[in-house]
């Protein structure tokens, strides 16, 4: 179901993103959102905890996090050092892709327990870590998903492209 989804969508998968993001002429420029706020972390999204998360803030800055090393291996499971990626406020592109970097291919803990890998494949949302979406979107008080579409660089700054999903 979810290739199928996907296949009729234009959302970004964290690959793709990441592509996207490389060709980007100047990555000291500052990276907003479409609906004006900026990227202040990551996390497992809450509405599909196998995809990722962007979280933001009118400043952004904030933190991601992901499973280190192994710090118990039991009969109940494992348990691992939590890694904690620092976003700084008011970030430039290559913060951003920075982080990007640092959480592909790392597990994330989903809203309500399990491990989910951020690999090249996921999809990727935008909302606040415990949200499935975003207060006053574009003037729409509860909107269904917000998806990331595109990332588009102007003269002032580079904006990653969203918008309501429509599924």
């Amino acid at each position: 179901m979810r290739e199928e989804k996907l296949s009729r969508s234009n959302q970004l998968l964290l690959g793709e993103l990441k592509l996207k993001l490389d060709v980007v002429k100047d990555k000291n420029k500052p990276i907003v959102f479409d609906f004006g706020m900026r990227p202040s972390g990551a996390s497992s999204y809450r509405g599909y905890y196998c995809e990722l998360g962007l979280e933001y803030s009118e400043t952004g800055g904030g933190s991601a996090f992901y499973n280190g090393d192994v710090v118990h291996d039991g009969d109940y499971g494992r348990s691992y050092k939590e890694v904690e990626y620092k976003l700084p406020e008011l970030p430039s592109a290559y913060d951003f892709i920075d982080m990007l970097n640092e959480i592909a291919g790392k597990d994330m803990v989903g809203y309500k327990g399990g491990d989910y890998t951020m690999h090249k494949n996921v999809a990727v949302y935008v909302a606040n870590y415990g949200s499935t979406s975003i207060e006053n979107y574009k003037g729409k008080e509860h909107p269904l998903n917000v998806i990331v579409v595109d990332v588009i660089e102007s003269d002032n700054n580079v904006t990653i492209i969203t918008e309501e999903d429509s599924e």
